[in-house]
């Protein structure tokens, strides 16, 4: 008994060699200036989030096509030319098969061949382009693509993809997804640690300097902003990272209001708490959910704001030699 495919849910894939990405730009000062001029300083931080969130994907909506990606397993190689020769010869095969005379059975074959090579050129042609080096993923991205079609095509590889199989937890067989996913999280919980922060001993007074006020400058998220690589997947928020990095002057007054409340606030929206988490095999049986290990996909819009607070805690360590060389971790 063979298993089955899960089939995939349909997915939204943003177009964006058909993206207008001239017409968002002029849209989005509209919206930076209405929200700058807002009462957004008394507003909660998950307020601000959300209505930042809504306003980017307004213009997402507005000026970049989409389309939704089908549950049926597509080879990047067959064209819609060979497609319509597929059809062609479905067609001769029908018709050689109602008729039964040679001449039909005879064009059937020809088409029958012909199909066959184009196919197998076109998939070498493919193959041959993801073994000679990384291709753009489109005229407008800078980053290449040839290492994730070179994935792709190894998925495509593969005989089954189940998943993950039925597991083994407390003495209880676990098959279905939600029962899986309970007990990888019971697992991975598990393991956590938390620290009793009520019994911390003091160390006296320090000897070395206070870390002065970190201060979010606009000029600083910008630049993170065009630094971001645009073939990363987009968080639980579904901001893609193809947009932040194309709108990053138009988006950075309002990214950085938000990120100076959260930081004088204290409080993280709720959105940037939340991750989508993968489990990964590492080793020993497949059912033992001891042997994976968690791997979280956060929000983008955090990842900056983490990148900013970790950058200004470096430099105050390292400006005062607060970090031992013999410090060193893996």
């Amino acid at each position: 008994m063979s298993p089955r495919c899960p089939p995939k849910p349909p997915q939204k894939i943003l177009q964006y060699h058909k993206a207008d990405f001239d017409g968002q730009r002029s849209h989005l000062p509209s919206f930076v200036t209405t929200y700058l001029e807002s009462d957004h300083v008394n507003r909660s931080v998950d307020d601000n989030r959300n209505i930042i969130a809504e306003g980017i994907k307004e213009a997402i909506d507005n000026y970049i096509p989409h389309k939704m990606s089908k549950a049926k397993r597509h080879l990047p190689w067959v064209s819609p030319a060979i497609k319509r020769l597929m059809n062609r010869r479905d067609r001769a095969y029908k018709r050689a098969r109602r008729t039964g005379k040679p001449e039909h059975r005879k064009a059937y074959k020809q088409l029958r061949n012909s199909t066959l090579k184009h196919i197998r050129d076109t998939h070498e042609k493919y193959v041959n382009e993801i073994v000679g080096g990384p291709q753009p993923a489109d005229p407008g991205n800078s980053i290449g693509g040839g290492v994730k079609r070179a994935w792709s095509y190894l998925k495509l590889l593969r005989a089954e993809s189940t998943g993950i199989p039925t597991l083994f937890w407390n003495n209880r067989v676990c098959a279905y997804n939600c029962a899986k996913a309970e007990a990888l999280h019971q697992q991975h919980e598990s393991v956590f640690t938390r620290e009793d922060l009520c019994s911390m001993p003091s160390l006296g007074p320090s000897p070395y300097p206070d870390i002065p006020e970190l201060f979010v400058s606009e000029l600083g998220v910008m630049k993170l902003l065009w630094n971001i690589d645009s073939s990363k997947a987009a968080g639980p928020d579904l901001l893609p990272a193809r947009i932040l990095k194309e709108a990053a002057v138009e988006l950075t007054p309002i990214l950085t209001a938000l990120f100076r409340q959260s930081y004088d606030s204290g409080l993280l929206p709720a959105d940037w708490k939340k991750a989508n988490v993968s489990a990964i095999y590492k080793k020993g049986p497949k059912s033992d959910p001891k042997n994976y290990r968690p791997v979280s996909l956060t929000t983008l819009t955090c990842k900056i704001m983490e990148h900013i607070v970790c950058s200004h805690l470096s430099r105050h360590l390292s400006a005062n030699s607060i970090i031992t060389p013999l410090q060193h971790g893996f």
